[in-house]
């Protein structure tokens, strides 16, 4: 109010009170102003001009990726009950000025290295549980984050979006959020949170990647080659694949077919490939093996020269090369119980079978 303004008041009262005293005097207004530091803003609850003596409710609320700090009395003279808390009463001794004090969380930058972290140890912010990272495209092109724990705690990955509601993946064990697309330097936040605020929910572990690589396991069509549980790798992982022959089928080999992987054993039905970048590794099979008799004794091993992975069996060609009989000789080791049966046309046979002159039999 400026000076030598004038106001005129009235005091009413009911009849009943007409016997009773008062008094009536001027002070001055205090006025308290609040104000706020980056990452939030602050306000009063009610009035703004007050008396001394008065307490006033005052709030602070921070954007996102900031919490509040504390209140902190800039100009003037009046206390706060909790400068630590958000929502605090200050109590009023003259004008007075107020700020809110908002810090940005603790932020990680998410490399291609894994990286261990947990709420309890990596919190965004006192009294948060979400840890929080930061994502920076080094290329062009589409990338993956990789979230891996070895706890059974639930997890869940918020991404930061301009846009609605951040996006969410969540479970237990490996999550892989996908399609981060953009040009080099396009930035991505994410918030990982456990799903209980236990303090053994806060303590479990977890790590943090992002990942660019793509394993694809195909066959020739003669066996089952089968992939791990997940496609997509980081360089230097080590996933598992292996193949199932089809029937008349063993497996050969591994193939690489593009990429620089590295297959760890590629004569193995089962091994591991080391990832570096995009892959694709294909089974390759060949036709069961028969092996042609002769007279000449030739040792077989059963590890070694079975026909395919359904029946485990030795199979051999014979063609007679005079009419007559003729009796195929088995000499097992010591010990070693064997069965000796012609199949395909003429199945079972225990005597020797006349066969005409150059006919081929199995």
């Amino acid at each position: 109010m400026d000076s030598g303004v004038s106001v005129y008041y009235t005091l009413a009262s009911d009849l009943s009170d007409m016997e009773e005293s008062f008094e009536t005097y001027y002070t001055s207004g205090r006025r308290l102003d609040v104000t706020a530091s980056i990452g939030g803003s602050a306000s009063l609850s009610s009035m703004q001009y007050l008396l001394d003596g008065d307490v006033q409710p005052v709030k602070a609320l921070s954007k996102e990726w900031y919490g509040f700090d504390e209140w902190t009395v800039t100009n003037g003279n009046c206390t706060l009950d909790n400068p630590k808390s958000w929502n605090a009463n200050v109590n009023i001794n003259g004008d007075c000025t107020i700020k809110a004090n908002f810090v940005l969380g603790q932020i990680y930058d998410l490399t291609s290295e894994k990286k261990y972290y947990s709420s309890k140890s990596n919190e965004f912010l006192l009294s948060k549980i979400d840890v929080l990272f930061k994502f920076t495209n080094p290329e062009d092109g589409c990338y993956r984050v990789e979230m891996e724990s070895n706890s059974l705690e639930y997890f869940s990955i918020y991404r930061s979006i301009s846009i609605g509601a951040p996006k969410k993946n969540e479970g237990i064990g490996r999550l892989i959020y996908s399609d981060i697309c953009g040009s080099k330097g396009r930035v991505t936040y994410f918030s990982v949170r456990p799903d209980g605020s236990s303090e053994s929910s806060r303590a479990a572990e977890f790590s943090m990647r992002y990942i660019n690589s793509q394993l694809k396991v195909t066959d020739d069509g003669n066996g089952n080659a089968i992939m791990p549980t997940t496609i997509y790798f980081g360089d230097g992982d080590k996933p598992i694949i292996s193949d199932t022959p089809n029937k008349d089928f063993r497996f050969d080999k591994w193939t690489m077919v593009s990429g620089e992987c590295t297959i760890a054993d590629p004569s193995a039905k089962s091994t591991r490939v080391v990832i570096k970048g995009e892959c694709e590794v294909r089974a390759d099979h060949i036709p069961g093996p028969v092996y042609t008799l002769t007279s000449e004794p030739v040792e077989y091993n059963f590890s070694v020269n079975f026909y395919d992975e359904s029946t485990k069996e030795v199979r051999f060609e014979w063609e007679n090369q005079e009419k007559g009989w003729y009796n195929v000789v088995v000499e097992p080791g010591i010990g070693t119980i064997l069965t000796l049966n012609e199949y395909e046309t003429y199945g079972f046979s225990p005597y020797p079978v006349e066969y005409d002159v150059s006919a081929t039999h199995f």
